[in-house]
C-alpha cells in the first residue's frame, strides 16, 4: 500500500518524506496549478469511502473555481434522515444523470444498512438525546455471528463486533470482547468501554461514564425489552 511516488517527481509534483503528493489543504491542489491528488495517494492507506469522498471535496472546488456551482454550503445542505429512509422503498430507473444520482442510499449522511441486513434484527437505531443522527445498539442475544452486517457495512467495518452491545447476561458480557452494558438492575450497569469494564450509576452518571455513552445506555433501555 505505499504509494509510487515516481510518478509524482516525474511530473515535477512536490512530495514528502513519505513519498506521497503535498497538497493545498483547502482544495487538495499541488505545486502544479490545475494539478490535483486525492484519496491514498494524497494521505496514506484509508477506506474506499473516504477515497470517495477526498473526491467529491476536489470536484467542488474545481467546480466553484470554474463557476459552475456556487461553494458547497454544509448548512444549506442538511438533510431530512426520514426523506432518506424513503428512498429505501424506491426504484428509480437510470434514464438521466440527474436520476441516477438519486439513487444515492447517502451512507455518509444516513447508515443504517447492518440494521436493514441483519436477518435476525440484531442491529437497531435508537434515537439519543444529544445527538442529531441515530445510533446503532447490536442486541447479543439475537446475533448468531452470520457476518451480514459485515458484508454489507460501506464502512468495511463488523457491525456485531464493533457496535455497542446490549447484553442481557452478565456472564455473556464477561465472555464477549465488545463494547457493551449489562443492566444489574436498581439503576446501576456494568460497562466495557474501550477494554475495560467498569460498574457506575446513570443518573446521576459518575465521571467514569462518558455522557454520551450514558445517553445511549438510556435510549437503549427505553425500547429494549428482553
Amino acid at each position: 500500500e505505499n504509494v509510487d511516488s515516481d510518478l509524482f517527481t516525474n511530473n515535477n509534483i512536490f512530495v514528502d518524506h513519505k513519498g506521497r503528493a503535498v497538497t493545498c489543504r483547502k482544495s487538495y491542489e499541488t505545486n502544479i496549478k490545475g494539478v490535483y491528488v486525492a484519496g491514498d495517494a494524497r494521505s496514506g492507506p484509508k477506506t474506499v469511502v473516504e477515497a470517495v469522498a477526498d473526491a467529491r471535496f476536489v470536484a467542488d472546488h474545481i467546480a466553484f473555481r470554474e463557476g459552475l456551482c456556487k461553494r458547497n454550503d454544509p448548512e444549506k445542505n442538511k438533510h431530512d434522515p426520514d426523506d432518506i429512509r424513503l428512498k429505501k422503498g424506491r426504484l428509480i430507473l437510470c434514464e438521466s444523470p440527474e436520476k441516477e444520482s438519486e439513487r444515492c442510499l447517502e451512507c455518509g449522511v444516513l447508515c443504517e444498512n447492518c440494521v436493514d441486513v441483519c436477518p435476525n434484527r440484531a442491529n437497531i437505531a435508537v434515537h439519543v438525546d444529544g445527538s442529531s443522527s441515530p445510533q446503532i445498539i447490536h442486541i447479543d442475544d439475537l446475533c448468531n455471528e452470520c457476518g451480514n452486517c459485515s458484508t454489507f457495512c460501506p464502512w468495511t467495518g463488523s457491525p456485531y463486533k464493533d457496535k455497542f452491545t446490549y447484553f442481557s447476561r452478565e456472564k455473556d458480557l464477561n465472555e464477549s470482547k465488545n463494547s457493551g452494558f449489562f443492566d444489574m438492575g436498581n439503576g446501576r450497569f456494568k460497562v466495557r468501554l474501550e477494554g475495560k469494564v467498569f460498574t457506575s450509576f446513570l443518573d446521576p452518571a459518575e465521571k467514569k461514564m462518558p455522557k454520551e455513552i450514558a445517553a445511549l445506555i438510556k435510549a437503549a433501555r427505553k425500547i429494549i425489552t428482553i
